[in-house]
């Protein structure tokens, strides 16, 4: 056999593992961001909804519950919305 001097078989192995981890790296943040980006932004709303729905002895209260509820349900929905973007991403043949 002769090298007709193309690139190792193991350098071409390594540039696709580093291709890989830069994607899962990648993949990982979006995911990542999409989750805090859902609870900050359902913790505000549920916090303020709370807030304006509770008694006036227990607003306090109503800003904590609706805090929790909403920064839960912001959460979920901000990782289904990353998930989906990047099933797009995947099946868009980048």
């Amino acid at each position: 056999m002769s090298n007709t001097g193309g690139p190792p078989a193991v350098a071409i192995l390594f540039l696709l593992l580093f291709l890989f981890i830069v994607l899962v790296v990648i993949a990982l943040v979006v995911l990542a961001v999409g989750a805090l980006l859902g609870g900050g932004i359902g913790a505000t709303v549920g916090g303020a909804r709370g807030a304006l729905s509770a008694p006036k002895g227990n607003r306090e209260l109503g800003v904590w519950r609706g805090a929790a509820l909403g920064g839960c349900l912001g959460v979920v929905i901000g990782l289904a919305a990353a998930v989906g973007l990047l099933y797009l991403w995947w099946n868009a043949g980048f």
